[in-house]
């Protein structure tokens, strides 16, 4: 620590002008502001360095921190009031510990920090890529910790290679559809953009089914999809729509409560791009996009408003972004750090001051760059129906994916007197000309007609998904492709970070008469927490369960003919679930769900932690009904009638008393009947692990009550010493032979 501080002091006195990276806190997050310093000074690539300085509010205020930057004895500026090195500004604290300057009284806005004109009557012109990290709480470090991991250590898999378009569908109150169309029609032109540079999912309010509520519509089958597509791992996501601080679409897409359903694990964090209306106003008691942040595991940083902002606007900027920007660097195979093209794209609009970064604004993403080199040879056809293989280029492990051709979506709305979607405001006696586009995003003005033809493209039916770690990856077709339609591949590269796509390829009938033998489907096997769920067992709140399809061939997830992963409660298969997309094969490594063990053929596969809310749930016993199909279209399928209790298995968590002088004891319930394997770890706030206490094989003696240690902890740590008084994290650890049943963090106080 001291040596820090001297060096941060030395960098004060003698070399302003040479600090790159600017950290602006208060005194209690000196702690976060130290991690992110010595994260870019000492332990990132060289060439990802950079030069930082940490400054304090506690001595200059807020709004004295643009005149500090420009006052040229300070030697942060030239004569012309350009910075010398300094590119980045990072705020630690929401508006309770640094107060954002705001524009025309009302906007919050960070750009304030580092322009010149701080007249809040006239939009503000920063210098700095500036960013913040929304929180008021100095013990809690998960953001900051986040990044670190982030960019040091991110997690293995091609999630980094995927993008998430969700779009709100094309109706609103007192709106009309030739305006709401827009959201898809907009999210169609970043799919065109970048469909050959990343694997593009895409969740539009167009393609969902609504229910009517009780002032509206809901969509809850799509919220479901969303976050079962966040919870998978994905690189980035972007929203095009309505909504507020508090929910997303007039649809309710996510609320506040959603949020707590999103748990993204190994650090497989998205940056949120939702430009709506207020979406990022942190101001706002209730703001979606703190939520997200402070939970820790929904998110590594929010690009959003403060305020708000119109059509056009949005799109301006999403273009900027996504377009002439995130495009251009991937391609260009460059460095990308969040901050940059967010910055650079947010000053080609009027209302800049609104578009706010919460998050590192010097971080690298963790996304691709193109690489027309991964495959050795050019493909000019497959095969359907026996294994073929792809040469590679690349060394490590390259995950590969085959879709069919795209989806050319129309949508048709007949505006004629009498017709459905009839509005006195939207006949064409108010618009003489309006813009049509179409499928790959050509726009003409043309003249208004009655009828109104939404065309979108949307990524093919998955044909195969799978992985390899050599230089060959195998891979075989569903029987059921239509050797008259075209494939696309996109294969990304793990160890080189990088994706190349091949289009338009076709497809020719092959069948392989070795494989006809095999007749059996995929066996099925459902779990919660890592354990098999067998008939009449009992689920516990959350209702996350994972599932595990093993077979000898690929499992079929083209959805062709009906061939789906699919599962439905009871008899009610028209509401059936489809989770094609969220089925991953496991990786034989650290990463893999640990009811891959349970695999015994090549084909191994899971979907996990599908979260079924009370949509589905609304008794004590239901019916889960699964099937799958193999690429041979061998079929299998289960039925398990299940307890969906209301108690946790592991409840009523504490330590007693707390705070503590003398001893205390963790407690907690269990609902189970097997005995149960204990781990506590204590922590100090600065992470330093302080005090280990286990205790295996715990018998349940009918109370279901377990109180650890017997005789209570004294407070003291692995080498016997008391601890100071304050505040520490526990961390408990609660397992079944081996398979997790519970861990949580908690914290607990010392006293004399």
């Amino acid at each position: 620590m001291k040596n820090i501080i001297k060096v941060l002091f030395l960098s004060f006195i003698y070399s302003n002008s040479n600090v790159e990276y600017l950290i602006f806190t208060s005194n209690p997050f000196a702690q976060h502001a130290e991690i992110i310093s010595e994260l870019y000074t000492n332990e990132i690539s060289q060439d990802l360095s950079l030069v930082t300085q940490i400054l304090y509010i506690e001595n200059i205020a807020a709004e004295n921190f643009s005149e500090y930057l420009y006052n040229q004895n300070n030697n942060y500026v030239d004569t012309n009031d350009d910075f010398y090195n300094l590119k980045y500004l990072l705020i630690i604290g929401d508006e309770s510990i640094i107060e954002p300057i705001y524009y025309h009284g009302s906007t919050p806005s960070d750009d304030y920090f580092s322009s010149k004109n701080q007249n809040t009557n006239i939009a503000p012109q920063p210098k700095l890529i500036t960013g913040r990290i929304i929180i008021n709480d100095a013990n809690s470090m998960e953001q900051v910790n986040n990044i670190r991991e982030y960019i040091l250590n991110p997690a293995e898999g091609n999630w980094k290679s995927k993008l998430l378009l969700i779009a709100d569908d094309q109706y609103k109150n007192g709106k009309t559809i030739r305006e709401e169309k827009w959201h898809t029609i907009h999210s169609n032109v970043i799919y065109n953009a970048l469909k050959d540079n990343l694997e593009i999912s895409c969740l539009y309010g167009m393609d969902n089914e609504r229910q009517q509520s009780l002032d509206w519509y809901t969509q809850p089958q799509l919220t479901d999809k969303i976050i079962d597509k966040i919870n998978s791992g994905i690189s980035m996501i972007n929203y095009i729509g309505h909504g507020t601080s508090e929910v997303v679409a007039d649809e309710h897409l996510l609320t506040l409560s959603d949020i707590d359903r999103i748990s993204i694990e190994n650090n497989k964090l998205p940056v949120w791009i939702v430009g709506t209306c207020s979406f990022g106003n942190y101001i706002n008691e209730n703001c979606l996009a703190e939520k997200i942040l402070n939970k820790g595991n929904a998110a590594i940083a929010v690009i959003s408003t403060t305020g708000g902002i119109s059509y056009q606007a949005n799109f301006n900027y999403l273009k900027d972004f996504f377009i002439y920007n995130l495009e251009e660097k991937i391609i260009n195979n460059e460095d990308i750090r969040i901050g940059e093209i967010f910055f650079e794209s947010k000053n080609s609009i009027n209302a800049s001051y609104t578009f706010h970064l919460f998050g590192d604004p010097a971080m690298p993403i963790n996304i691709p760059r193109y690489n027309n080199n991964i495959i050795t040879e050019d493909i000019e056809q497959i095969t359907i129906g026996s294994f073929d293989n792809i040469p590679l280029n690349e060394q490590g492990k390259t995950f590969l994916k085959i879709y069919n051709e795209e989806n050319i979506n129309n949508q048709i709305y007949s505006y004629c007197l009498g017709c459905d979607n009839y509005d006195i405001n939207d006949s064409c006696n108010t618009y003489s000309s309006i813009y049509t586009c179409d499928a790959y995003s050509n726009c003409i003005l043309s003249d208004c007609s009655e009828e109104d033809i939404i065309s979108y493209l949307t990524p093919g039916n998955v044909l195969f998904n799978g992985f390899s770690l050599t230089s060959i990856i195998d891979y075989i077709l569903p029987i059921d492709t239509d050797e008259n339609n075209t494939a696309n591949i996109i294969t990304f590269n793990e160890s080189t970070l990088s994706l190349e796509s091949i289009l338009n390829i076709d497809m020719n009938i092959a069948l392989d008469e070795d494989l006809s033998n095999d007749n059996a489907g995929p066996s099925i096997s459902i779990f919660q927490n890592n354990k098999n769920i067998l008939d009449n067992l009992n689920v516990y709140p959350p209702y996350n369960i994972s599932i595990l399809f093993d077979d000898e061939l690929p499992i079929n997830l083209s959805g062709i003919n009906y061939h789906n992963i699919r599962l439905w409660i009871d008899d009610n298969q028209l509401n059936s679930i489809l989770l094609n997309d969220n089925f991953n094969y496991c990786e034989q490594n650290s990463n893999d769900p640990s009811i891959c063990s349970y695999c015994n053929h090549g084909w191994c596969g899971y979907i996990y932690n599908l979260y079924l809310d009370n949509n589905y749930i609304n008794q004590e016993n239901h019916t889960i009904n699964i099937e799958s199909w193999d690429i041979l279209n061998n079929h299998n399928s289960i039925s398990l009638d299940i307890n969906f209790t209301n108690e946790n298995e592991i409840y009523n968590v504490y330590n007693f008393p707390n705070p503590f002088e003398d001893k205390t004891y963790f407690t907690f319930s269990y609902s189970g009947l097997s005995s149960i394997n204990i781990k506590i770890e204590i922590f100090s706030l600065d992470g330093k692990l302080i005090k280990t206490i286990k205790e295996n094989n715990l018998q349940n003696d009918g109370t279901h009550f377990y109180k650890i240690p017997n005789n209570g902890w004294d407070g003291k740590d692995n080498n016997g010493a008391i601890l100071a008084n304050g505040t520490y994290i526990y961390y408990l650890y609660v397992s079944d032979d081996n398979e997790k049943i519970h861990e949580s963090l908690n914290k607990l106080t010392k006293l004399k």
